[in-house]
């Protein structure tokens, strides 16, 4: 079974720059993008069973791309489903890996961490489940700050010694951003991400327009989903855009042994228009010339309203 590969890894534009060399933006997460290369984070079944080899070295490792995805009830049940990855500056990608414990906290330095879990799932790219303390559940009550806002602490092993990886909050802002919060209802697990695009085409014959995003589950599984709501809500990072509500054709796709499932929306319009989805992705300066968004999906599960949100770990694009 697929654990979710992270969009973006391993695309153009990103480094394996420490967090501490990071810029700090402007009025806003939107940062330089100073992260110029990320390993592949394609889920590798045996890596997840492998053993680490013995060592005494200290290793220098980054995480990214953490997904924080708060999963409530209509039973008052609420979990927490932490995802993300960690890479090196200094070792082989292939190398086996652990993460034993991640720690999610307010700030770093803080002497208690708001969750400490040991991962379910443990590889570079890892996955964990825990029950949401309040901290954690009170944050779904904004639709702000939903990027860059916790910091998390990465204990683990590899082939030959042990790291510590941090990302997040007081370690400088950055673009795109380290970190994502997500609320959600009356699923079996959360999506990681979203994905966006818009593709026109012009014929002889006139012009169309194709627009679509997908929200992206860790893995493949099956899921009742009786139906699926055409109204979608897109809510920019920051407040940036005001949010909206867009319609959307929709459908279900469980997955199977090589792609993760997911929630699929397409449109032969153009819901996000220029603003979400411009046609180039950077200004001169280097900044995104448009924000990240998250999308809030709903319907019914097994006879219970569900709610699904996806943040896009890139801008969307448009060709």
């Amino acid at each position: 079974m697929l654990l979710f590969a992270p969009a973006g890894c391993g695309r153009e534009g990103t480094s394996n720059v420490p967090p501490d060399a990071m810029t700090d933006a402007p009025d806003s997460n939107l940062a330089m993008d100073v992260r110029t290369e990320r390993p592949d984070a394609t889920h590798d079944d045996a890596q997840t069973e492998c053993e680490p080899l013995p060592g005494s070295a200290q290793f220098t490792a980054y995480c990214d791309a953490v997904s924080v995805a708060i999963i409530t009830s209509t039973s008052d049940e609420a979990r927490v489903q932490i995802a993300g990855y960690v890479y090196f500056a200094d070792i082989p990608s292939e190398a086996c890996t652990r993460v034993d414990r991640v720690e999610v906290l307010e700030h770093h330095g803080d002497p208690m961490p708001i969750v400490a879990v040991t991962p379910e799932r443990s590889g570079q790219v890892w996955l964990a489940m825990t029950d949401a303390p309040a901290d954690l559940l009170a944050r779904c009550g904004s639709e702000m700050d939903r990027t860059n806002a916790l910091a998390f602490r990465l204990v683990g092993r590899t082939d030959g010694g042990s790291f510590e990886a941090r990302c997040g909050g007081g370690m400088g802002a950055t673009w795109p951003p380290t970190n994502y919060l997500t609320c959600n209802q009356n699923l079996p697990s959360a999506p990681i991400y979203a994905t966006a695009y818009v593709m026109s085409t012009t014929t002889p014959y006139g012009s169309t327009v194709t627009s679509q995003l997908g929200l992206v589950f860790p893995e493949s599984f099956e899921w009742t989903v009786d139906s699926i709501d055409s109204t979608v809500q897109i809510v920019p990072d920051h407040g940036l855009v005001a949010p909206f509500d867009s319609t959307w054709d929709t459908s279900f796709y469980a997955g199977d042994s090589v792609l993760s499932a997911m929630i699929n929306l397409e449109s032969d319009e153009d819901p996000l228009g220029e603003e979400l989805c411009p046609a180039e992705v950077k200004g001169p300066d280097g900044f995104p010339t448009a924000p990240l968004f998250f999308v809030r999906v709903t319907g019914v599960t097994a006879g219970l309203p569900f709610t699904a949100e996806a943040f896009t770990s890139q801008p969307c694009s448009r060709n």
